[in-house]
């Protein structure tokens, strides 16, 4: 770093400070959607999502709060990718997730309204 007066502690507690103070507001916003992720889950998909990438989450956001070398802070955000990329190998695999997965009452709705246009639409009748 640039000042020869701050012994090496004072320069690794002085970019502590400043990145915490810039990361702020995008630590509570990874902190606010972990906790709405990590609820009781209602779904299957839910549930599955938690046992699949909710440790893998927490690691990585934990990481991103308090990094571990400050003299390379851009590798904090190594875990998040991380988890971004096996997400995104996943979706690669799997295009779609069944609606009764994801939103059972909705799944349900869209039965019972399915069934109604049948029983009244005269095309449906045949």
């Amino acid at each position: 770093m640039g000042n020869p007066n701050l012994s090496e502690e004072e320069k690794k507690k002085l970019v502590e400070a400043t990145y915490s103070s810039m990361l702020k507001p995008n630590i509570a916003t990874l902190e606010k959607q972990l906790d709405k992720t990590s609820g009781i889950p209602t779904t299957t998909h839910q549930s599955w999502f938690q046992k699949a990438f909710l440790g893998q989450l927490k690691a990585a956001i934990e990481a991103f709060k308090v990094p571990q070398d400050h003299r390379s802070l851009r590798t904090a955000w190594n875990p998040l990718k991380d988890v971004m990329k096996d997400l995104q190998k996943l979706l690669q695999r799997t295009r779609s997730i069944p609606v009764n997965s994801a939103a059972p009452f909705r799944a349900c709705v869209l039965t019972e309204l399915q069934s109604r246009i049948h029983s009244w639409h005269p095309l449906a009748r045949h």
